[in-house]
């Protein structure tokens, strides 16, 4: 595997753990 290439995926990931999280708090504020 290309070393440019996990990182771009390991990039990916980490937006689109941001992004999760951004929405799962928006859930719970809207919740409580």
């Amino acid at each position: 595997m290309n070393p440019l290439t996990f990182k771009e995926t390991e990039k990916i990931c980490i937006e689109i753990i941001i992004n999760h999280h951004e929405v799962f708090a928006k859930l719970i504020i809207q919740l409580n």
